[in-house]
């Protein structure tokens, strides 16, 4: 038994490899892979270990530091036990929601709203790149601010459109999130749109009433004489 603990304890997998890229791949292209990876998951073509191994993977290459010291060191954690992982760790993983659902008991709107002191990244954030629409609305119920911007001035909206989760988008939406607001690069969540999905699901909720009245948009009200009252 202590043979194999050892062995768990070495990574026989480089980062690069566990993500299947190359070594010379820029942040860019690792993020749209993460993306893939997220999907893969999502439609169970891999297992949750596998996918939490890829998450390991992927937080080691997606931070210039992480990766530098990889690259120096060849060292990576590959494996972290439940006890050390943040909250921002545990939104990432869809199966974790029990775990973190206990560890927000209590918390307080500050807390739900941290930003991770290595990424920048809010626990909302990070459930809305990762599709763990479970947690989203957990969060927001919670007081969770979803209009929060990131290091690139992109909100959960942008994140959630961007890797391609059209219910997670939903729920943002009907939450009454702001969906003009601009990213570092003057992009609209909407712009960032992944797929046809999120694509529909912008034009199917910018019609409704609720998300008309979060923007203000007197003029869609005046034009469309709408006489229904929303509490």
């Amino acid at each position: 038994a202590m043979v194999s603990r050892l062995i768990r304890a070495v990574p026989s997998k480089t980062p690069y490899k566990v993500l299947e890229v190359p070594e010379n791949i820029n942040f860019v292209a690792l993020r749209a892979c993460y993306r893939r990876i997220i999907h893969e998951y999502k439609q169970k073509q891999i297992s949750a270990e596998e996918f939490r191994l890829k998450v390991r993977a992927y937080e080691t290459l997606s931070d210039y530091d992480k990766r530098k010291k990889y690259d120096s060191f060849k060292e990576w954690i590959s494996d972290l036990p439940l006890s050390q992982y943040t909250i921002q760790q545990l939104a990432a993983e869809p199966v974790l929601i029990s775990t973190l659902i206990d560890r927000l008991d209590h918390a307080s709107i500050t807390e739900i709203n941290a930003q991770d002191p290595i990424t920048g990244q809010t626990i909302l954030y990070v459930a809305a790149r990762a599709g763990n629409v479970v947690a989203v609305q957990y969060l927001i119920e919670q007081g969770a601010q979803p209009e929060l911007s990131q290091r690139t001035k992109s909100t959960a909206l942008h994140v959630a459109s961007f890797y391609g989760h059209a219910d997670v988008v939903r729920c943002l939406l009907e939450s009454g999130v702001d969906h003009r607001i601009l990213n570092i690069g003057e992009r609209t969540a909407e712009a960032e749109a992944a797929n046809d999905d999120v694509k529909q699901t912008f034009s199917e909720l910018k019609q409704t009433p609720y998300v008309r009245a979060a923007v203000n948009d007197i003029d869609w009200f005046l034009n469309n004489s709408l006489v229904q009252h929303i509490d």
